[in-house]
């Protein structure tokens, strides 16, 4: 066991790690640099933009490390869409050595890739953005959204107030869905939404599993669940390499919430097949979930749309 008295031991672990990763990341990889420069007679910015990869991520993935490590002092900051044309076009002139190699296509391969790059960060802004906006009842938009999933998922039945235990049938806690918003805010609200309008077919087959007395689960409260997941992986970077597969330029709100459906989609059959002998295993099901789909997205050749959810049973 390790005590007090095996703190200097573990401080020098620390240092020998930060030495090698030093070593590594500015001797190790510059020397390989040099090496592949001397070997094709291309920088590793050109070796990338003019590279045939099968999946779009690869370049994107390998500029934005480019960018991290210091190697691209041109987008040491933020950029704006408006710059997007003129700063790829300086990148690449910066960063190629033989100007007359340089071909319209490798700067407008640049400008893509940039693009990518901004709209993910932008993404994140934007996510954080609705998540800090609280439901107010108050709000007339906020409370028509509210009545509008109401409406999508129970055609058939009218509320009898704004307060009532009807909200349980899809799902909320008790009889003012709005207190259940708290955590993930109008965002919640807007996936949940979203699902129910644009994926009526998929959003009503998961409430009817949710109300089959085997499978129960509280829909609503799971899909705000569900938002958090979306939200905090977005965060990490994790659908990065999806992102930059499937959308050509930035991805937008919409990208974000198809991913949301998707994943909700994917858990009820994940919830299925693992058949729960109660509501008391959804947190554990839900993080054994949760790792699988990661480990699914890490991948250059992630697209989450098509992800089968066989992929997760194993």
């Amino acid at each position: 066991m390790c005590g007090k008295r095996d703190m200097p031991c573990h401080n020098s672990s620390s240092w020998l790690f930060l030495i090698f990763r030093f070593i590594h990341r500015h001797i190790i990889r510059v020397a390989f640099r040099w090496i592949m420069f001397l070997l094709t007679g291309k920088t590793e910015l050109e070796r990338v933009l003019t590279s045939e990869e099968e999946y779009p991520a690869q370049v994107t993935l390998r500029v934005e490390r480019m960018i991290e490590d210091g190697l691209l002092l041109e987008l040491s900051e933020d950029w704006t869409e408006d710059d997007e044309p003129e700063l790829a076009d300086r990148v690449v002139r910066d960063n190629i050595y033989y100007c007359e190699k340089i071909s319209a296509s490798i700067s407008e391969r640049m400008e893509k890739v940039m693009s990518q790059i901004r709209g993910y960060r932008e993404l994140c802004a934007l996510v954080e953005a609705r998540r800090l906006e609280k439901y107010d009842a108050e709000n007339v938009n906020h409370e028509k959204k509210l009545l509008k999933l109401w409406d999508i998922l129970m055609p058939e039945e009218k509320l009898t107030g704004r307060m009532t235990k009807q909200w349980q049938k899809i799902g909320f806690q008790g009889d003012d869905p709005s207190t259940d918003f708290r955590g993930m805010g109008v965002l919640s609200l807007d996936q949940l939404v979203f699902f129910a309008q644009y994926d009526v077919a998929n959003a009503r087959a998961a409430l009817l599993l949710s109300n089959d007395p085997k499978y129960e689960f509280p829909l609503a409260t799971a899909g705000i669940t569900f938002t958090s997941v979306a939200r905090n992986l977005l965060h990490k970077g994790v659908f990065k390499a999806h992102f930059y597969n499937t959308v050509a330029g930035a991805p937008t709100l919409d990208n974000f919430h198809r991913v949301y459906c998707q994943i909700f989609k994917l858990f009820c059959k994940f919830w299925k097949y693992r058949e729960p002998s109660s509501i008391m295993e959804f947190n554990f099901i839900k993080n054994d979930f949760e790792m699988k789909l990661i480990d699914s997205l890490v991948v250059e050749e992630a697209n989450i749309h098509k992800l089968n959810a066989d992929q997760l049973f194993s």
